[in-house]
């Protein structure tokens, strides 16, 4: 099935979760590659306010560890973020395709580490740190972290930091605490 979004020439669906498909398109009036993350389906209130606080900490953050955000749309009873697009594939298919020396996996580890703290000396709390929510341009070396939706801003006090009613985040990569 091939996808309209208006405003956009979609080139081809690049990964699909339960709750978003991440598209990789073309700005019909500049010319711009971009990454267009929409939600699934209509899904519950709880994922569009996820989808829009994860647009509020790209804008509030932008660093050059997280992928830039253009824009929120709400498109078709759905919402749909426009993302910077540069080439990144995730850290996850990275990592099962090539292999890594020691040197070169402690590099990779070091630069993973001062992302985290840098989003963290900046009051961010991601909630999902996985090799499939860091993007890497094999070419440039470039790293960026993604996938905000669950994540915090403590500087925002009308944030609580953990959500009794439902765990949230990947399991596997939870610390025990």
């Amino acid at each position: 099935t091939h996808m309209h979004f208006p405003g956009y020439n979609i080139q081809d669906k690049i990964h699909e979760t339960k709750k978003s498909i991440i598209y990789r398109a073309v700005n019909n009036q500049t010319g711009q590659n971009v990454i267009i993350k929409l939600l699934n389906k209509p899904l519950s209130h709880i994922d569009k306010i996820a989808f829009k606080q994860e647009y509020d900490i790209l804008k509030e953050n932008n660093f050059t560890e997280t992928v830039e955000v253009y824009d929120i749309y709400e498109y078709d009873n759905n919402l749909a973020l426009v993302l910077e697009d540069f080439n990144g594939q995730t850290l996850k298919y990275y990592l099962e395709n090539n292999n890594l020396d020691i040197a070169q996996f402690l590099s990779l580890a070091i630069r993973l580490a001062d992302i985290v703290g840098k989003l963290h000396r900046n009051k961010i709390v991601h909630k999902d740190i996985k090799p499939s929510n860091f993007l890497l341009n094999p070419e440039t070396g470039e790293i960026k972290i993604i996938d905000f939706g669950i994540s915090i801003d403590l500087s925002n006090s009308s944030y609580t930091l953990f959500n009794k009613e439902r765990i949230e985040g990947t399991l596997v990569y939870m610390s025990p605490e």
